[in-house]
C-alpha cells in the first residue's frame, strides 16, 4: 500500500511513476513478487523523485543498488512473458496475452544481449498463434450463431 501511496504522491508532483509487484496478475499466477514492490519513475525525474521521498522521510534504493537488481529482471520478465503466452489461449486470452506483452516489453528494455532479445521476440510471436486461432474460432462460432 505504501508503494501506491508514494506513486500517487509523485504523480501529484508531475512525476510519472509506476508500481510493479504483488498486485500484478503475474505475481498471483506465476509467483515471484510476493511482498516485493518496485516503484519506477522517469529517468529524467529520478533525482526529483528521490528528493521528494527524502522530504517524506522515505528511504529509497540507490541507483547503484537498483542496477544490481536489474541483472535479475530480464529472466523474470522473460519467464512471465512465456507463462502468460502459454496460459493465454486457455484462460482469458486477451488479459494473459496483454500481461505477456507487458513483460516482453520489460524484458526487451532490460536485456542487453541482442541474441536473447531476438529469441524472445520469435518465441513470443510463435506462442501467439494458439491465441489467434482461438479468437478466429470464437469469431466463426459467433458468425454461425447469427445465421
Amino acid at each position: 500500500m505504501q508503494a501506491h501511496i508514494l506513486r500517487d504522491s509523485l504523480l501529484a508532483q508531475g512525476i510519472r511513476a509506476e508500481v510493479h509487484g504483488v498486485k500484478d496478475y503475474s505475481s498471483i499466477v506465476a509467483g515471484g513478487d510476493q511482498g516485493h514492490y518496485d516503484l519506477y519513475v522517469e529517468d529524467e525525474k529520478y533525482d526529483q523523485a528521490i528528493a521528494s521521498l527524502r522530504i517524506q522521510d522515505i528511504s529509497a534504493v540507490s541507483a547503484e543498488t537498483q542496477s544490481e537488481e536489474v541483472a535479475q529482471d530480464p529472466d523474470r520478465y522473460y519467464k512471465k512473458a512465456v507463462i502468460f503466452s502459454l496460459l493465454g489461449p486457455i484462460f482469458v486470452p486477451l488479459v494473459f496475452n496483454y500481461v505477456g506483452f507487458i513483460n516482453l516489453k520489460l524484458f526487451l528494455k532490460t536485456e542487453t544481449s541482442a541474441q536473447k532479445r531476438l529469441n524472445a521476440i520469435l518465441i513470443f510471436s510463435v506462442l501467439q498463434i494458439p491465441t489467434l486461432l482461438v479468437i478466429l474460432l470464437w469469431y466463426r462460432v459467433a458468425l454461425n450463431a447469427r445465421s
